[in-house]
C-alpha cells in the first residue's frame, strides 16, 4: 500500500488523525458496553476444587508446561468470580490448549453443570470427542458428539438428553448453536480454533445461557480477536511454551514442479511417514489425484473434501489414520485440530491464495510427534506482492511458539478494522499500526472515564541542549532509531537505554545524557499527573493536572522535610508548585529533577484512576 506523507507543521496530519481517534472512541465505546453487560452480568462463583478435579489432573500423561499452569491458575481465579468468564488463550497448535480446555472442562462438570465444545470442522468435531470420552471415561461422564455424522434418530435423541441433564459434555459444530438445542444447565461454553467463526455466529455464543463462561482457543487469532485482548477488552492467556520433544517445522517455498513434488513425498515415505497435500480447489482435486498417481504409482492415495458424503469422507479418514493411506489428497478441512503425529509432511499447492492464518494453521498440521515436520508451499511462476509478504511472514516465523507473532502480523497486515462488525481492513492504514495502537488505548481508556496510561501531554522546558551528537552515533537511520525508542520509553527502561549506550558508545556527551534526562522527566510527570515543568533560573515550576496524583498531605510532608523550598499558588486556574533550585549548574538540572520528582512520587498517595 502507498503511503502518503504529510509536510511538517502543516494541518493534514493532524486533522487525518483526529478523524481516526473519532472513529476509534466510537468503536471503543462500543466495546465499552459490551464489555459492561458481561461485567454486569453475574453467576455464583464455582464452589472450590473437589477429589475428582486432583483425580482427573493426577491423570495427565505428561508435565504441564509453566504456561499451561499459568492459564489454568488464570482460569481458575475467572471461575472463583461472580462475573461470568470471557477468556482468550492463545497457543501454537500442539502446545496443550485442549487439555487447558479439559481442565476448565471438569472443573464445570463437577459443579454439576454442562458444558459445550464448539468446533468448526466435523473432522476436528470426531477427533475431540474421541479426545474427551476417552479422558472423561474413567470418571463416568458423558460424552457426545453433535455433528452431520451423527444420523437424525442420534441427534434427536442427543437434543433430549441435553435438556434431561443426561450429557455432561457436548462436542460438536455450529449445530450447537441452533435454535433446537436446548440444555439443562449449560456453564461453560469452549469455543476451538476461534478465528474459525464470523461475527453473527460469535454474537449468538452468549445468548446460550444467563451467565455463561466462554473460553476461547486459538493458535492464530483473527485481528479483531487478537486486538480485543491487547487492549484488555477480552482476558488474555498465551502459550508459548513448547513440549519437550516438539521440534521446529522446517518450511520452503518453490515453483511447482513434478520433480519437487516427487522428492518432498518420497523423502517423507523413505522415513516410514505420511503426507498431505492440500489443494483447496475441489472441482479439480480429481484430476490432480491422477496427475500424482500416474507421477507416483507405488504410493497410495486417497482424496479427501468437505463436498462428499459424510460417511465417504470418514472411511477415507479412518483409512488415513489406520496408515493404509500414504498420501491425504485434501481439501482444508485438514486445516483444524487433525491431530496425527505419522503425517510429518505438508505440501500446500497454490499457497500464495490462503491467508496467513490458514497458512500457519494447515502448517501446524505436521511435526507433531518427535519428527521434525516438513512444509513446502508450491507457488505459480508469479505472485502478488501482498501474497509474498504473507509468504515471508511463515518463513520468518518457523520456531515453535511463532503463533502469536504471526498473528501479531497478520493485524499489521490486515488492520484490526472494525472489531464490533464483520470487516477487517480498517483505519489503520490511515495513522499507522503504532499510533492507531496508541490512538485506541487511549480511546478505550476515554471511554472508562480513566486517564490513559502516558496520555498526559506533558511540556518539559529545561534550557539545556538535547540531542544526539552525529559524532557520538554516525548513522542517520541509527541515530533515528534511538530517537524514536527514548521518547516511548518509561523511567526504568530510559535507565536500561542510557546503560546500553555508554555500552556500546562510550561516555556520553552532555547533549545525549540532557535528551535521556528530559524524557525520563516527562515519564516521571506522565506519572505523576505534572502537564508542564519548567526551569527557572531558581526555580522549578510545576503545572499540575486536575487529576494529579499530588494531593495536600504530599506537599505537606515535602514541605516538613524540606523547609522553605516548596511553595503551592492557583494560577489561572491551575494548581502549581514552585520548588527552589539550590545548585543550578547545567550538568546538574536533570539530576536535580530527577531526586525532586522521586520525592513527590515516593510520598503521593496510590492513584485513584490509571495515569501511569
Amino acid at each position: 500500500q502507498k503511503v502518503k506523507l504529510d509536510k511538517l507543521g502543516g494541518t493534514t496530519w493532524e486533522s487525518r488523525k483526529r478523524r481516526v481517534r473519532d472513529s476509534v472512541l466510537q468503536m471503543a465505546q462500543g466495546l465499552i458496553s459490551r464489555a459492561a453487560q458481561r461485567e454486569l452480568a453475574r453467576r455464583d462463583p464455582l464452589p472450590p476444587r473437589g477429589e475428582l478435579m486432583q483425580l482427573f489432573e493426577a491423570r495427565f500423561p505428561y508435565q504441564e508446561t509453566p504456561d499451561q499452569r499459568d492459564a489454568i491458575a488464570a482460569i481458575e481465579s475467572d471461575f472463583s468470580r461472580p462475573v461470568p468468564m470471557d477468556r482468550l488463550v492463545v497457543g501454537d497448535v500442539g502446545f496443550g490448549k485442549t487439555e487447558v480446555a479439559m481442565r476448565a472442562t471438569m472443573r464445570m462438570v463437577e459443579a454439576g453443570k454442562q458444558v459445550a465444545v464448539l468446533v468448526p470442522t466435523t473432522v476436528l468435531a470426531m477427533q475431540h470427542a474421541e479426545r474427551f470420552t476417552e479422558r472423561f471415561k474413567p470418571f463416568d461422564m458423558r460424552v457426545e458428539l453433535l455433528s452431520r455424522f451423527r444420523s437424525g434418530s442420534e441427534i434427536k435423541n442427543i437434543h433430549r438428553d441435553l435438556l434431561k441433564g443426561d450429557i455432561d459434555i457436548v462436542v460438536g459444530t455450529t449445530q450447537l448453536l441452533g435454535k433446537s438445542v436446548r440444555y439443562h444447565d449449560l456453564g461453560l461454553l469452549v469455543v476451538d480454533e476461534e478465528h474459525r467463526y464470523g461475527v453473527r455466529q460469535k454474537s449468538r455464543l452468549s445468548n446460550l445461557a444467563d451467565g455463561l463462561d466462554i473460553l476461547s482457543l486459538s493458535a492464530t487469532p483473527i485481528p479483531r480477536t487478537l486486538q480485543m485482548g491487547l487492549t484488555g477488552m477480552r482476558s488474555l492467556s498465551t502459550i508459548t511454551t513448547p513440549p519437550a520433544s516438539r521440534l521446529s517445522i522446517q518450511t520452503s517455498l518453490g515453483k511447482y514442479s513434478e520433480a519437487r513434488i516427487r522428492d518432498a513425498v518420497m523423502s517423507e515415505m523413505e522415513r516410514k511417514g505420511q503426507v498431505f497435500f492440500v489443494h483447496n480447489k475441489v472441482v479439480e482435486i480429481e484430476e490432480m489425484a491422477t496427475q500424482l498417481r500416474d507421477l507416483m504409482p507405488e504410493v497410495r492415495i486417497a482424496v479427501g473434501h468437505g463436498q462428499m458424503e459424510a460417511v465417504e469422507l470418514e472411511d477415507v479418514l479412518l483409512r488415513f489414520m489406520r496408515r493404509e493411506v500414504d498420501l491425504l489428497l485434501s481439501s482444508t478441512i485438514i486445516e483444524s485440530g487433525i491431530d496425527l503425529p505419522n503425517v510429518n509432511t505438508i505440501i500446500i499447492n497454490d499457497a500464495h491464495l490462503f491467508g496467513l492464518s490458514q497458512l500457519y494453521q494447515l502448517r501446524g498440521r505436521v511435526g507433531r510427534g518427535d519428527k521434525r515436520g516438513r512444509c513446502l508451499m508450491v507457488l505459480p511462476e508469479t505472485v502478488s506482492k501482498g501474497a509474498r509478504r504473507r509468504l515471508s511472514v511463515l518463513l520468518d516465523n518457523t520456531a515453535l511458539g511463532s503463533g502469536l507473532q504471526v498473528a501479531l502480523a497478520d493485524l499489521e497486515i490486515r488492520g484490526a478494522g472494525n472489531l464490533l462488525g464483520a470487516a477487517q481492513s480498517g483505519n489503520i492504514a490511515e495513522v499507522g499500526y503504532e499510533m492507531w495502537l496508541e490512538l485506541l488505548t487511549a480511546a478505550v481508556s476515554d471511554a472508562k472515564g480513566e486517564q490513559a496510561r502516558g496520555s498526559i501531554e506533558v511540556s518539559v522546558e529545561v534550557p539545556v541542549d538535547c540531542f544526539i551528537p552525529a559524532t557520538t552515533i554516525h548513522d542517520t537511520a541509527e541515530r533515528l532509531g534511538w530517537y524514536q525508542r527514548l521518547a516511548k520509553e518509561r523511567v526504568l527502561e530510559l535507565d536500561a537505554s542510557e546503560e546500553a549506550m555508554e555500552n556500546q558508545f562510550g561516555e556520553l556527551p552532555e547533549p545525549l545524557r540532557n535528551l535521556v534526562g528530559s524524557h525520563r522527566t516527562r515519564a516521571f510527570c506522565q506519572g505523576l499527573g505534572i502537564v508542564r515543568c519548567s526551569w527557572l533560573k531558581v526555580r522549578v515550576e510545576l503545572a499540575l493536572h486536575p487529576l494529579t496524583r499530588i494531593d495536600d498531605q504530599t506537599v505537606k510532608r515535602f514541605q516538613r522535610s524540606h523547609p522553605n523550598r516548596l511553595t503551592e499558588r492557583i494560577s489561572n486556574g491551575i494548581r502549581m508548585l514552585d520548588v527552589v533550585v539550590i545548585d543550578s549548574e547545567e550538568q546538574k538540572r536533570f539530576h536535580f529533577l530527577r531526586w525532586l520528582l522521586s520525592q513527590l512520587s515516593a510520598a503521593s498517595r496510590p492513584p485513584k484512576i490509571r495515569l501511569s
